[in-house]
């Protein structure tokens, strides 16, 4: 009897150290899966977190570019108005030119059509100052101070010119601002091309 009792006791011993070794191990293991849980959750979360930043990013770099390519393209368009405001202005000091030959008086068809010309140059330079002033105030709202400053001082000073030759069709004026003109317009792409990143040393064009 003793030793059935003492066996079960062995047997009963051992079960018990199974049992416990088992717990143990299956507590290790719902420990390591839960973590396992938490450590996946995380990770989602993080890369959620990464994703969103990535395109905030992305985006900002778009916005920066498209704002870069705005001025960019509103820069050239008033370079270009600025060029056809100074062609406008040279045509039509060259009709008033003619138009003060003395002996054109005694030619009626050929004065007849010369003031068409002038007409025609005044309304060319017109259209030519409107877009200009159109082109102008859109430079004025995406590029900085000095280009504004400049495209206003150049825009005012071809004003003065030909209001000088339409109105007493006085020439000189175009003469004794042709340096002045020119110095500004270099200071206007000067400001451009600074405005855009664009390096270009201009010393020896002021010369």
């Amino acid at each position: 009897m003793q030793i059935i009792l003492f066996g079960l006791g062995i047997i009963f011993g051992a079960l018990l150290t199974y049992l416990t070794a088992y717990a143990k191990k299956k507590g290790e293991n719902l420990a390591t899966r839960e973590d396992m849980q938490d450590l996946v959750k995380q990770m989602s979360e993080v890369t959620k977190a990464t994703k969103k930043i990535e395109a905030e990013i992305s985006s900002g770099v778009w916005d920066k570019q498209k704002r870069w390519e705005l001025r960019r393209d509103t820069l050239f368009e008033v370079a270009k108005r600025l060029a056809e405001l100074e062609d406008a202005l040279c045509k039509l000091y060259s009709v008033a030119l003619v138009l003060a030959t003395d002996n054109l008086t005694g030619d009626s068809g050929l004065v007849s059509g010369l003031q068409e010309s002038w007409k025609t140059a005044l309304q060319g330079f017109s259209k030519a100052h409107d877009e200009f002033d159109r082109a102008q105030l859109l430079a004025a709202m995406v590029s900085s101070k000095q280009v504004a400053l400049a495209l206003s001082e150049f825009g005012v000073l071809c004003s003065r010119v030909a209001s000088e030759l339409a109105s007493k069709n006085d020439r000189s004026m175009y003469d004794s601002t042709k340096k002045e003109r020119s110095t500004t317009m270099l200071r206007v792409m000067k400001a451009i091309r600074d405005d855009l990143g664009i390096e270009t040393d201009f010393s020896t064009l002021q010369k």
